[in-house]
């Protein structure tokens, strides 16, 4: 039904073309070149031979190779005019599945599935898509679900999370570079607003600083240096050698952060007329988000499950995220705004996201939680999401409609790559200091000071090897159609020579000595490259050495102690429990026990006071405590909490004397109560003679009922 509803978003595609929007050709004529580079035996191509008409750029040293690379195998696989479309409907239809992933801790599969839905194909996707073309931004979508689902599985044990966390971080600077400035702020804002909870929560509502606490901070910190670490092949060389280009163009005017926020206009109609598409958009999408949080605070925070309602906690052990998914989405609203602009200016790295509306990207994961949440009936969900197709409909067609791409036109792009006439470049991959509008797209490939050809023989001119021989009758400079990047090596009959480059265009000057001369110029590995491979490897080595410790930890018999003494619940939890390797036994003296009176109001907050309870007088053992009974729908839920006493609980029960009952706070679990199966039968009796009695009026048919059996597990005192 998803990868349906992603096609379906695509159908466009199939009878208008591709649509062009901004980044189009940078990233097709950038598949079309690795794919050639593949072809040549190039495996991670470096330098893009065919921008600037040939003339070349540091491309694929600085751009994330993840977008680049499914571009080019999709390209290898299909018809160059179906690889957008391709393209855009695989990676719609993974980040709805990594939607989907997050959403099924808290949801049941339909509300999880909408989930995914809206977020696969949420307005801003569809910017993207048909007016953006940022392919390598569109795929980093797919990384934020997963990065919220990291932060809460630091709450378990072990550091398999941390590693988990790592790998998402790690893909996201192989994605996107903005996209990974703003999942690396994100991370560290959630998992902050995680402990900060948590701190709060352990203290009902203080704040408790224990070691512990601070835990999934510190996992984040290792995350993020050993995520760095894994992409380090391409991190450390694209830092490295920043100083090389033209890097300062990605913060030119129109494009720097103060010219990008909502409804800000320049002396650019272009600009501004896009800005009011955009801004038209995230202004609808921000409305959409108030609503989602106001609406999703007056959710029942139930500890069971209602008819029909989503569960509330997950594997994860965390309660419905609804604070860090307000939080999340509230703060990238805010940085879409003007009055950011000083966080834009001063936070570290900040500005280089470039466009405040790509935060976009991550309010549209927290909007996708917070809408199911918000809106409990379909029709008001698909009155939402109808209403900001809307918007993207009629603001994309009246303010800026796309433009499309035929066939023939892809078509010309791919002869222009086959036949080596090369493409436009990017600005700000060119080496530092040179301009690429004044190249001379007829110079030939090697030429005097005046530009003149010079008789050479050519024996190589590949993507990152260019070979041939000269003769001179006099010494001369000799000017390459190549710009002179630093990695360039250049070998005069067998020496390395220094280069020289020309003034303006910045392009390769060898000075040759009159006679016979072999020249061989070569892309050559820096330091920089090597010194990130090594460290990839190291850090790649630390994954899997953790990795196999913690899947030989978690394979290794591990002992759960569980609350009860009654034996068939513990050899249910046994039987469950004996194929993962873990032994189930009770608690050392549970008899004789202080009793924890279980006077919360919904089965997850009693089983979960049991765990946190008695788990205090196991230090660091793992206690596994539950609260369970009967919902009636007919009835509110009840009896709910009260199922063990419900027939005690009436008002006319004949309890109104004064006295106790004996057993009125008899704890069932204990030994005594389970060798009174008589008066435990007596019990249930009566406890269904009240439910029917209150059933009596209500039809068979609408008699709907549950068993619910809420499970909590806990450390000392700390609930997991």
């Amino acid at each position: 039904m998803l990868t349906g509803a992603c096609l379906l978003a695509i159908a466009p595609f199939f009878w208008r073309g591709s649509p062009s929007g901004h980044d189009f050709e940078f990233h097709m004529f950038s598949w079309m070149e690795v794919l050639g580079q593949w072809q040549h035996g190039i495996l991670y191509p470096r330098w893009a031979a065919l921008a600037h008409w040939g003339y070349g750029e540091a491309r694929f040293l600085f751009y994330p190779p993840a977008s680049w690379t499914l571009g080019a195998a999709l390209g290898g696989a299909l018809p160059w005019k179906m690889v957008p479309g391709a393209y855009c409907w695989i990676v719609l239809t993974l980040a709805g599945a990594a939607m989907y992933r997050l959403a099924r801790e808290w949801f049941p599969a339909p509300d999880a599935l909408f989930a995914a839905a809206f977020y696969a194909l949420n307005p801003y996707h569809l910017l993207i898509v048909y007016w953006r073309s940022a392919y390598a931004e569109l795929l980093a979508a797919t990384l934020l679900p997963l990065l919220l689902l990291c932060i809460l599985r630091l709450k378990e044990p072990g550091f398999r999370p941390t590693l988990w966390l790592s790998l998402t971080l790690a893909a996201a600077w192989l994605t996107n570079a903005p996209a990974a400035v703003m999942i690396h702020y994100s991370a560290a804002g959630l998992a902050l607003l995680f402990v900060t909870i948590g701190a709060g929560r352990a203290t009902g509502g203080g704040r408790q600083w224990r070691p512990q606490t601070w835990r999934p901070l510190i996992q984040t910190t290792l995350a993020m240096c050993l995520g760095a670490g894994l992409a380090s092949f391409y991190l450390l060389p694209a830092i490295y050698e920043q100083g090389w280009i033209n890097l300062s163009e990605v913060l030119s005017p129109g494009v720097r952060p103060q010219d990008n926020f909502i409804f800000t206009t320049i002396a650019d109609p272009d600009h501004n007329r896009f800005n009011l598409l955009v801004s038209t958009i995230a202004l609808a999408e921000i409305g959409t988000l108030v609503f989602a949080i106001w609406f999703s605070r007056q959710t029942k925070h139930l500890g069971t499950v209602a008819h029909g309602s989503p569960v509330v906690r997950s594997a994860t052990g965390v309660a419905r995220p609804q604070l860090l998914l307000s939080a999340w989405g509230a703060v990238s609203a805010v940085l879409m705004l003007s009055l950011s602009n000083l966080l834009w200016q001063h936070l570290p790295r900040f500005r280089f996201v470039q466009l405040p509306f790509r935060w976009l990207l991550c309010m549209n994961a927290a909007l996708a939680m917070l809408l199911p949440m918000a809106a409990k009936r379909w029709t008001s969900r698909l009155l939402a999401s109808a209403v900001l197709l809307a918007v993207v409909i009629i603001a994309g067609y009246r303010i800026q409609p796309p433009w499309w791409d035929m066939a023939s036109d892809i078509r010309e792009m791919s002869d222009a790559i086959a036949d080596g006439t090369g493409y436009e470049g990017a600005d700000e991959y060119v080496p530092t200091g040179a301009d690429p509008y004044e190249l001379n797209k007829s110079l030939p490939r090697v030429s005097d000071d005046k530009g003149a050809p010079v008789p050479s023989k050519m024996l190589a001119w590949g993507q990152t090897e260019k070979h041939f021989k000269v003769h001179t009758a006099a010494a001369q400079n000799l000017t390459v159609r190549l710009f002179n990047y630093p990695a360039w090596e250049v070998v005069v009959n067998d020496k390395p020579t220094k280069t020289q480059r020309t003034d303006v265009t910045g392009l390769i000057v060898i000075p040759i000595a009159a006679g016979d001369n072999d020249v061989h110029i070569h892309f050559r590995r820096t330091i920089d490259r090597s010194v990130g491979n090594v460290v990839s490897l190291i850090s790649l080595a630390l994954f899997v050495v953790a990795w196999a410790r913690t899947s030989k930890d978690r394979m290794t018999a591990h002992k759960v102690l569980v609350a009860t003494s009654n034996t068939g619940k513990l050899r249910d939890f046994d039987g469950a429990a004996a194929p993962f390797g873990i032994a189930i036994t009770t608690i050392p003296n549970f008899s004789s026990l202080p009793e924890v009176i279980e006077d919360g109001t919904t089965f997850e907050e009693n089983a979960r006071k049991k765990a946190e309870s008695y788990s205090l007088a196991v230090p660091g053992e793992l206690v596994l405590a539950d609260d369970s009974g009967l919902e009636i729908d007919a009835l509110g839920g009840a009896p709910g909490v009260c199922s063990a006493r419900y027939a005690d609980d009436e008002p006319a029960s004949g309890h109104d004397d004064g006295h106790d009952n004996e057993h009125d706070n008899e704890r069932p679990d204990e030994p005594h109560a389970v060798e009174r199966s008589s008066n435990s039968d007596n019990n249930d009796e009566a406890n269904n003679d009240r439910a029917l009695r209150e059933l009596a009026s209500v039809p068979a048919e609408k008699r709907t009922a549950r068993f619910v059996c809420v499970l909590a597990v806990a450390r000392d005192g700390r609930h997991y």
